[in-house]
């Protein structure tokens, strides 16, 4: 099977609770699916930490996640007048949304798409 699988943070290192869990189970699916892996990092992944998940993911793909306290204000209020949720408000991106269409236009189609922690 082709699972597209989506983390709000680069599952490695294991170094939080909820990267161990999407670590393992994206680790779990790899052994008998081909995995495609697309997440957010952070300016302190590293790229041996790339190169870990690519050494048993078919494909990795990265887009820095964009963080500042003024945006997270801007982003707090526009989740308190749309209703939706902050993370949503926060993690929705234009360079996100161009990734995610251009590795389903080059890579897909998927069997299934795995969403982690984005609640």
């Amino acid at each position: 099977m082709r699972i597209l699988f989506l983390t709000q943070v680069l599952p490695y290192p294991l170094d939080a609770g909820p990267k161990l869990r999407a670590y393992y189970v994206l680790r779990h699916l790899a052994q008998r699916h081909e995995i495609t892996l697309v997440s957010f990092v952070r300016p302190t992944d590293t790229a041996a930490s790339v190169a870990h998940l690519r050494s048993f993911c078919h494909a990795v793909h990265t887009i820095q996640m964009p963080r500042s306290k003024l945006l997270d204000g801007v982003h707090l209020l526009r989740s308190l007048i749309t209703n939706r949720s902050f993370i949503i408000e926060r993690d929705w991106t234009t360079a996100m949304t161009g990734l995610l269409t251009s590795v389903v236009e080059q890579a897909g189609p998927f069997d299934a798409i795995h969403a982690d922690q984005l609640w």
